[in-house]
């Protein structure tokens, strides 16, 4: 939402994240308490969803670029 004319193309990757975190905040309000994830790195499973959840964050990074092949036409 910017003053700027024009088409505006928003990053869709932001309405996948809003869902997730609507998501965990509804789970978390109707445990009644709040909490965070703890991940034993000490196994396999533990290592593999840390690793994903970091390469998600890295690969879905907004850079300021735009990965559309056709955006400069």
């Amino acid at each position: 939402f910017t003053l700027k004319p024009g088409i505006i193309q928003p990053f869709s990757w932001t309405f996948v994240a809003l869902a997730v975190m609507i998501a965990s905040e509804v789970s978390a309000l109707v445990k009644g308490r709040a909490y965070y994830p703890v991940l034993n790195l000490n196994t396999i499973p533990g290592l593999t969803a840390y690793f994903v959840f970091v390469g998600l964050i890295l690969g879905l990074a907004f850079t300021g670029e735009n990965p559309f092949v056709y955006f400069q036409f």
